[in-house]
């Protein structure tokens, strides 16, 4: 009877044996329940029906197959912010996920993206600004603005003795010598004009007048014009104006030329030829003057045209 009932009990274990699992540090292929997608153990498996030795993936990785040992971090431009994931999504343009990441990060000022899936954002460009947070592209700097940095969430206004005349500009232009603006800002040369900035004041000392040196009266002196030059206030494309080097005084004349201008000489005579569609150039006259005539500078805004 004895022999009997211990045979029972070995048929009973072993059935016992083949229809359950090992624990999870012996469990194998051939007897326990593969961890499934989005769960993982240190063997990739488990040793009970309900996969409680399972472990799901942390949020910022995933477990894309089966029988895993350990989670995949979400690579760069992806994230997910839940666990047991099996996969991980992308970002949308104006945010960036660096590697792990559990959520999305919006792009601060100055920088920007434009694509899905971005590891980093860019940053705007030179003559280009990002004012908002979540930006998808950078914007161009304004007339009158400039942008000399990249990565800027704003732009900067041409300082007084300045201007900007156009968009996506990086460095604001100079006025001509002797020239400067009223306010920042300016957008042409045409806001420039002669500084008035005060000279020294001049103290006369008076003396007694000495009969033995005679009193010489020095005539006025004339001022000078360029209205026989008849310089135009526009030029198209590719075309040029002829003037003459000499003013009315007759007096030799000195051209410079600021813009999108070339100026050539020749003996007796100054060429402007235009090399832009639109926009400006200021051309400078001037002369020293001499014991009849008064100096002469003056500035010509010419516009150019199509």
């Amino acid at each position: 009877m004895r022999k009997i009932l211990a045979l029972l009990s070995t048929i009973t274990l072993t059935l016992v044996l083949v229809g359950s699992f090992s624990s999870a540090a012996n469990a194998t292929p051939s007897d326990a329940i593969p961890c499934p997608a989005g769960r993982y153990s240190a063997t990739g498996y488990s040793s009970d029906i309900e996969n409680i030795f399972c472990a799901p993936a942390p949020a910022g990785s995933y477990v894309a197959q089966p029988s895993s040992t350990a989670p995949t971090p979400c690579p760069a431009g992806t994230y997910q912010e839940n666990t047991g994931a099996m996969y991980c999504l992308q970002t949308d343009p104006g945010t960036y996920a660096p590697a792990n990441s559990v959520s999305p990060i919006a792009c601060p000022a100055g920088r920007f993206s434009s694509a899905p899936a971005a590891a980093d954002c860019m940053p705007a460009r030179l003559g280009y600004f990002v004012p908002d947070v979540g930006s998808t592209t950078d914007m161009p700097c304004a007339p009158g603005t400039y942008s000399a940095f990249t990565a800027q969430s704003s732009c900067a206004p041409a300082p007084a003795g300045f201007y900007v005349p156009d968009s996506a500009s990086h460095t604001p232009l100079a006025c001509p010598a002797g020239f400067t603006t009223a306010n920042s800002g300016a957008t042409s040369v045409a806001a420039c004009s002669i500084s008035t900035a005060a000279a020294p004041p001049v103290v006369i000392t008076p003396v007694e007048p000495n009969p033995s040196i005679p009193v010489v009266i020095s005539p006025a002196k004339k001022a000078q014009s360029i209205a026989s030059l008849k310089l135009p206030k526009t030029l198209k494309f590719s075309k040029a104006i002829t003037f003459s080097r000499k003013a009315s005084s007759a007096l030799s004349i000195k051209a410079t030329v600021a813009g999108k201008c070339k100026l050539t000489a020749t003996a007796t005579a100054y060429k402007l030829t235009a090399q832009a569609k639109s926009g400006t150039c200021a051309l400078t006259i001037s002369n020293a003057g001499n014991a009849n005539f008064l100096p002469l500078k003056s500035v010509v805004s010419i516009k150019l045209t199509k």
